[in-house]
C-alpha cells in the first residue's frame, strides 16, 4: 500500500476486508508510521465511545414503558367549550376587535392612493439650453430670464457673470443702457 489509503486501514481495523486485502493492509501498517497512527487512534476511538456507552442503562423495552403510561394515566373530565373564542381569552375591548382589520384595510387603501397617484415625468436633460440665447434671438422674442422684450443688436454680447437674470444687452429691461437702438 504505498498510497496509504485511510479508508482501507479503517476497513482493516472494522474486519471488513476479505483475508487477502486484510493481509495486504497489515504487512502495509508494520511498516508505514502514518497508517500506525491511524490504527492506534481508531483503537483509542473505540475504547472511549465503548466506554460512554457502558455509563448509560439500556433502554427499557417499548411495550413496558407503553404499559407504565397507560396506568398512571388519569382520565380528567373535558371542560365545557367556551360561546366564542373572545370569552376563552377573557374580555376584549371593541376597540381592538376592529384594529387589526382596520390596519390591513388602511394599508390597501394607502398603497391603492400611491398606485394610482398620477406621476410627473421630469423633461430630459440636454447640453443645450432650452431658451434661445440673445444672439440668437430675433426682434420680438421675449428674454427668459426677465420676459422682457429683447432688441437685435450687431455687436455679440459678451459671457454674463450673473447667476441669476440674462445681463443681456440686448434685453431691454436687462441691458444698462437700456433699450439699444439700431
Amino acid at each position: 500500500m504505498s498510497d496509504c489509503h485511510a479508508e482501507a486501514v479503517e476497513a482493516f481495523f472494522r474486519g471488513e476486508l476479505d483475508p487477502e486485502e486484510s493481509a495486504r493492509v497489515a504487512a502495509h501498517v508494520e511498516v508505514c508510521r502514518s497508517c500506525k497512527e491511524e490504527m492506534a487512534w481508531l483503537e483509542r476511538e473505540k475504547r472511549v465511545f465503548s466506554a460512554r456507552g457502558a455509563a448509560f442503562p439500556p433502554p427499557p423495552p417499548f411495550e413496558a414503558v407503553l404499559a407504565r403510561a397507560r396506568a398512571s394515566e388519569k382520565v380528567r373530565p373535558i371542560a365545557k367549550a367556551p360561546r366564542s373564542r373572545a370569552k376563552a381569552r377573557g374580555r376584549q375591548h371593541p376597540v381592538f376587535k376592529w384594529a387589526g382589520p382596520g390596519f390591513v384595510l388602511a394599508a390597501a387603501a394607502a398603497l391603492l392612493v400611491l398606485l394610482a397617484w398620477p406621476r410627473e415625468e421630469a423633461p430630459p436633460l440636454t447640453a443645450e439650453p432650452s431658451a434661445p440665447a440673445h444672439e440668437d434671438a430675433r426682434a420680438g422674442e421675449t428674454c427668459y430670464a426677465c420676459a422682457s422684450a429683447i432688441v437685435p443688436s450687431a455687436e455679440p454680447e459678451p459671457e454674463s457673470e450673473e447667476p441669476y437674470g440674462c445681463m443681456s444687452r440686448s434685453c431691454v429691461t436687462c441691458s444698462e443702457d437700456g433699450p439699444q437702438e439700431e
